[in-house]
C-alpha cells in the first residue's frame, strides 16, 4: 500500500478540527492551531492532567484547544476525554465537560428517570479507582501475581523447550557428548570433547589473523589508489569479531557437561541451578523495577558490572537448566538414539505448537495492562452510573478510527508512541533505538515507516489499545528518550527470556496490501517475530513484517514533537514526569530533538525557569520562611516548616517557539507545588516529602493521592491564566512572522 505524505495528513486533520470547532461552539474559519500537550508519568500525570484541563475550561479557553497531543500517563486523561465525547453521542452537542461540575460532588443523586441519557462525568469514577491495576477483590494483588507468574512461566518454558532441542540434536549428531549414549563416550578426555569446538573456533580466529597479516602484507606491494585493501581490511574485521563470538560462545556452552558431570550428588546440581537462576531472575525483576528511575547512576562503571554479572548468571544457568533436562531425557532413553529421537520430537512439539500458537500480544502482561486501564479510564455508562468497577465491554469494541471524526467537537486527538529501530539503516533511527510513531483517528505512522490511513492498516486498533500502548513504559531495546539499561542488550535479552515487556507489535503497514492477503490473517508469537526480535534482538528495521510499538515516552515524553510537526501556534504543556532534582529532562530530550529534526528552535529567556525552582516563592518578599500558608501552622514537634515545603512561586514557564517563517508560544505547566495550595494539598505536602515527584512505579493512587496531584495542577493553570497575555495567545492574536530564519 502507497504512503501518504505528512502534508497530506495534516491537510485532512485540519479539514476535521474545522468541523470539529464548530461543534464544540468554536470560530470554526479562525486562523491558527492551538494544542494541549499532555505528558507522561503515570496516573501521576494523568491527575496532573486533570486539573490543568480543569483550569483551562474554567476560563472558557478549553474550547480554543484544536489538537490533543497525549504520552503514556498523559495518555489516560487524553483517552478518558475522547472517550467521554464518543459515549455522548449522540445526545448531546456540544457534550458535557467530563472531569466535574461545579457544586456538583461525587455524592449528587442519579435521576431517576432512567429514560435520560446519563451524561459522562468521569472525574468521581477516575478519583475513586487510581488504584486501577487492583480495581476490585477479584482482581486483588494475588490475581495481579498469577497473571506475572503465568507469563513468566510459560514464555521461559517455550524457550528453554527450544533450547532443549538443540541439545539434544547435538547429542544425535555427536553422541559421544553423552556417555549414555556412546559406548565409547568418557573413556577419554571428557574435556577434549566438550571444550573441542570451542578450542577449533579459537584456532580458526589465530588462523584468520595470521592469513590478515599476509594479505596485508601482499596488498602493501599494490600501487596506492585501489580500495581494494580497505574493503577487505573491513571485511576481515567483522569475520573477526564473528569468529571470536562464536568461540567464546561455544567454550561456553561446551563448560556446561563438565560442570554439570562434575556434581554427583542431586542437591549440589539443584543448588547450582538455583543459585544461578535466581541471580538472574532478580536481575530482571531489578530492573523492571527501576524502570522509571530518571537520575543517571553514581556509579555507571559499577551499574554496567552489575549488569554483566546479573546477565552472565542468567545465560549460563538457563544453559545448566536446559542440559540437566536434556541430560535426564538422555538416561530415560532406553534404546538408545531411536528413544531419543522421539523425544525430542515430543519437546519440539511442545515448543512449535506453544511458540506459534500463543498471541504475545494478548497473553502477556500487556494485555492485563491495557485491560485494567481501559476499565479505569474508560468505564461504561453503568459503571459510571454506579461508580462502582465493572467490566468495559463497549471501550473494548471502540476502535481508534471510529473516535475523534468530524461529526465530534475534538480536540483532535494524536497518540504518541514509539517504534522500536535498533537496526535501521538509517544512523538516526538506529541511535535513537526508534522513532515517533503516530496513532490517531484518521492516520497513523511516523517518519521511518510512512503514514497510513488508520480505516485501512489499523482497523482492529482500538482507542483503548492505543492508550496503552502510549503507556508501555517496560520493554526490552528501548528507555526513555531512547536510553537506559534496557538498551543495553544483555538487559533486553533477560526482559525478553521472561516476556517483561509491555510492548505490542502490529503488522507492518507498507507491507500490507488489501484485506485479503496472508499478511492480516498472520498474529505475532512467541517465535515470530518473538524469537529473532524479540528475544534475540534482531531484525528491528524499517521493513520487518512486525513492527514493535512501545511507550511514546521512548522518544519523546513531553508530547509537543507532534505538534511542533504540525507548526501548531500555541502549545500548553502538562508536564508532569518524574523530575525530582527540577533537570526538565524530558522537555530538553524534545527541545533538542524538535531543533535537529525540524529546524525549529524553543527559547526560553534567561530567567525563565526562576520563579519555577522549588523554594522561589520564599524569595523576593513574597512569603516569608516561617509564615503558614492558608492557615497551616508550623509543628515543631513533628520537624515540619514552611520551608521545608519548598514552594514556587509559579509553576509555568513561557517560552518562544521559532517556526522557519513565524513565531509561536510554548507554555510549560510544571508540577510543582506552589504558595497558595489548597489546605489538604499542602498537608499532604508536608507528610509526603516527595511531592509532586513521587516515582513512576507507584500505580496505585489513593482519593488523596489523585487529589492532591490534581489540585495542583488545576491551581497551576488558573494561575497561568491570570495572565492575560498568555490567555490571549490561547485565543491566537496574529504572531509576527521570523525575517531570516533559517532551518
Amino acid at each position: 500500500m502507497p504512503k501518504t505524505s505528512c502534508d497530506q495528513v495534516v491537510r485532512e486533520e485540519r479539514a476535521t478540527i474545522k468541523s470539529q470547532r464548530v461543534k464544540r461552539g468554536a470560530d470554526g474559519e479562525r486562523k491558527g492551531y492551538v494544542g494541549l500537550a499532555l505528558s507522561g508519568g503515570g496516573i501521576r500525570s494523568a491527575s496532573f492532567a486533570i486539573g490543568v484541563i480543569q483550569g483551562l475550561y474554567a476560563a472558557g479557553v478549553l474550547k480554543f484547544v484544536d489538537y490533543l497531543s497525549t504520552v503514556s500517563g498523559g495518555g489516560y486523561t487524553g483517552s478518558a476525554f475522547t472517550w467521554s465525547n464518543y459515549l455522548a453521542r449522540p445526545t448531546q452537542v456540544p457534550p458535557k465537560f467530563p472531569f466535574g461540575e461545579k457544586g456538583r460532588g461525587a455524592r449528587t443523586a442519579v435521576p431517576e428517570d432512567a429514560s435520560t441519557p446519563l451524561a459522562p462525568d468521569a472525574l468521581s469514577y477516575i478519583r475513586q479507582h487510581g488504584n486501577y491495576l487492583m480495581p476490585t477483590a477479584g482482581l486483588s494483588v494475588l490475581a495481579l501475581v498469577g497473571v506475572v507468574l503465568r507469563n513468566i512461566i510459560v514464555c521461559f518454558s517455550v524457550y528453554t523447550a527450544g533450547l532443549v532441542v538443540a541439545v539434544l540434536a547435538l547429542f544425535l549428531l555427536w553422541p559421544q557428548l553423552h556417555p549414555h549414549l556412546h559406548p565409547l563416550a568418557g573413556t577419554g578426555n571428557p574435556d577434549a570433547d566438550y571444550l573441542g569446538p570451542g578450542l577449533l573456533l579459537f584456532a580458526l580466529f589465530v588462523a584468520v589473523s595470521l592469513l590478515y597479516g599476509l594479505f596485508a602484507w601482499l596488498m602493501s606491494t599494490f600501487q596506492s589508489g585501489s580500495n581494494v585493501h580497505y574493503r577487505w581490511r573491513v571485511r576481515f574485521q567483522v569475520a573477526c569479531g564473528s569468529l571470536l563470538a562464536f568461540a567464546v560462545c561455544a567454550s561456553v556452552a561446551g563448560s556446561v557437561p563438565i560442570v554439570v558431570g562434575s556434581l554427583v550428588q542431586a542437591w549440589t546440581k539443584a543448588a547450582l541451578l538455583a543459585s544461578t537462576s535466581s541471580v538472574g531472575l532478580a536481575g530482571v525483576i531489578y530492573e523492571f523495577l527501576t524502570q522509571h528511575r530518571k537520575s543517571v547512576p553514581r556509579f555507571p562503571r559499577l551499574t554496567a558490572t552489575r549488569v554483566a554479572i546479573t546477565a552472565a548468571a542468567l545465560l549460563y544457568g538457563w544453559l545448566l537448566i536446559a542440559y540437566v533436562i536434556a541430560d535426564a531425557i538422555a538416561h530415560r532413553s532406553t534404546d538408545g538414539a531411536e528413544s531419543l529421537a522421539w523425544w525430542l520430537l515430543g519437546v519440539l512439539g511442545y515448543f512449535l505448537v506453544f511458540g506459534f500458537l500463543i498471541n504475545t500480544n494478548l497473553f502477556g502482561i500487556g494485555r492485563m495492562y491495557r485491560d485494567r486501564l481501559m476499565e479505569a479510564f474508560m468505564p461504561s455508562r453503568d459503571a459510571l452510573a454506579s461508580n462502582a468497577w465493572m467490566r468495559a465491554e463497549a471501550a473494548d469494541n471502540t476502535f481508534l478510527k471510529d473516535v475523534c471524526t468530524a461529526a465530534d467537537p475534538g480536540p483532535y486527538h494524536l497518540i504518541n508512541t514509539n517504534v522500536i529501530l535498533t537496526q535501521a539503516e538509517s544512523s538516526r533511527y538506529r541511535n535513537r533505538a526508534g522513532d515517533s510513531f503516530l496513532m490517531s483517528p484518521l492516520y497513523c505512522g511516523s517518519d521511518a515507516t510512512g503514514w497510513y490511513p488508520t480505516a485501512q492498516c489499523f482497523d482492529e486498533m482500538s482507542l483503548a489499545t492505543a492508550m496503552a500502548i502510549s503507556g508501555a513504559a517496560v520493554n526490552p531495546n528501548t528507555g526513555g528518550g531512547g536510553e537506559g539499561l534496557t538498551r543495553n542488550k544483555y538487559v533486553a535479552f533477560m526482559l525478553a527470556l521472561f516476556n517483561i515487556r509491555l510492548g505490542y507489535w502490529v503488522r507492518n503497514p507498507a507491507l500490507t496490501v488489501d484485506g485479503s492477503t496472508l499478511l492480516r490473517k498472520i498474529r505475532p508469537t512467541l517465535l515470530h517475530p518473538g524469537l529473532r526480535q524479540g528475544l534475540l534482538g534482531s531484525g528491528q528495521h524499517e521493513r520487518a513484517t512486525f513492527l514493535e510499538l512501545t511507550d511514546g515516552g521512548h522518544f519523546d515524553n513531553t508530547g509537543i514533537y507532534e505538534l511542533i510537526r504540525r507548526e501548531v501556534d500555541t502549545i500548553v504543556l502538562s508536564l508532569a514526569g518524574a523530575d525530582p532534582d527540577y533537570s526538565l529532562e524530558d522537555l530538553a530530550i524534545a527541545i533538542e530533538r524538535v531543533r535537529a529534526d525540524f529546524g525549529v528552535f524553543i527559547e526560553f529567556s534567561a530567567d525563565s525557569f526562576d520563579d519555577l525552582a522549588p523554594g522561589s516563592a520564599h524569595d523576593g518578599g513574597m512569603q516569608p520562611p516561617d509564615a503558614a500558608p492558608l492557615g497551616v501552622t508550623t509543628n515543631p514537634t513533628r520537624g515540619y516548616s514552611i520551608a521545608a515545603l519548598q514552594l514556587s512561586r509559579r509553576g509555568y514557564a513561557v517560552a518562544t517557539i521559532k517556526y522557519p517563517a513565524r513565531l509561536g508560544k510554548l507554555i510549560v505547566i510544571k508540577s510543582s507545588t506552589i504558595a497558595g495550595m489548597p489546605i489538604d494539598t499542602t498537608v499532604y505536602k508536608l507528610q509526603h516529602a516527595d511531592f509532586p515527584n513521587q516515582s513512576t512505579a507507584d500505580q496505585f493512587f489513593s482519593e488523596r493521592q489523585f487529589e492532591a496531584y490534581r489540585e495542583i495542577g488545576y491551581q497551576i493553570a488558573k494561575q497561568m491564566l491570570k495572565d492575560t497575555a498568555l490567555k490571549a495567545a490561547l485565543e491566537l492574536p496574529v504572531q509576527p512572522t521570523v525575517p531570516g530564519h533559517v532551518k
